[in-house]
């Protein structure tokens, strides 16, 4: 799910993380739900609009997410720290088939390729929100 778009700048307008978001939650997290601001990077802070404890799947949040400019930087601090060797700890293929991460059933199958398909997303992830942290953005999120 990682495809990013850039203007005639070159500055990175959105960010796509296909069918990553939740096997990249995992890592950044080691569970379903993490504590902020690790669990704001995918499901984000706030709802627009709706009730705040709205949920799809049974534990990520439905509807348009957001993050102020203040969480988005702090996001990005904590993001930017975050070593490949980490990421790497908490590959836990079993568990996540267990926890069912999406998409579902492929962690023990692919174990290695599926590890490595999520790192490339995280390189385009961890560059978003350093952009956006540089330009004093918020961002707004979707999981569907």
């Amino acid at each position: 799910m990682l495809t990013s778009k850039h203007n005639q700048d070159d500055d990175i307008n959105y960010l796509y993380l296909d069918k990553t978001w939740h096997g990249l939650h995992f890592l950044l997290t080691g569970d379903l739900i993490g504590s902020e601001p690790l669990s704001w990077v995918i499901f984000g802070n706030h709802s627009v609009g709706g009730d705040e404890n709205q949920l799809l799947y049974g534990y990520s949040w439905i509807g348009l997410r957001y993050l102020l400019p203040d969480e988005v930087a702090r996001v990005s601090e904590v993001l930017s720290s975050i070593t490949v060797e980490k990421l790497r700890a908490n590959f836990l293929s079993q568990a996540m088939d267990e926890a069912l991460i999406y998409p579902i059933g492929i962690w023990v199958r692919d174990g290695e390729d599926a590890l490595n398909w999520l790192l490339m997303f995280y390189d385009g992830l961890v560059k978003f929100y350093q952009h956006a942290a540089s330009g004093k953005k918020a961002i707004i999120m979707y999981v569907d």
